[in-house]
């Protein structure tokens, strides 16, 4: 499934990536569930770009690593 997020640096970017992901987990993500219980499957990149819209090292580079 193609996910699109709004680039949280500029909202006027929509970014895409293709992410292996049912319709129904990511619906029950949107529902509020984790998307680590929902899809344990995907990586920690596919994760964050789903809640977050961040890419690569993004996150780390924002709030450095834990």
């Amino acid at each position: 499934m193609i996910v699109k997020r709004e680039n949280p640096f500029n909202p006027n970017e929509i970014r895409e990536m293709e992410i292996n992901i049912s319709k129904q987990a990511y619906l029950d993500w949107q529902n509020g569930a984790l998307i680590q219980k929902v899809a344990p499957e995907l990586t920690a990149e596919e994760r964050e770009f789903i809640i977050s819209g961040l890419i690569g090292n993004e996150f780390e580079e924002i709030f450095g690593k834990s």
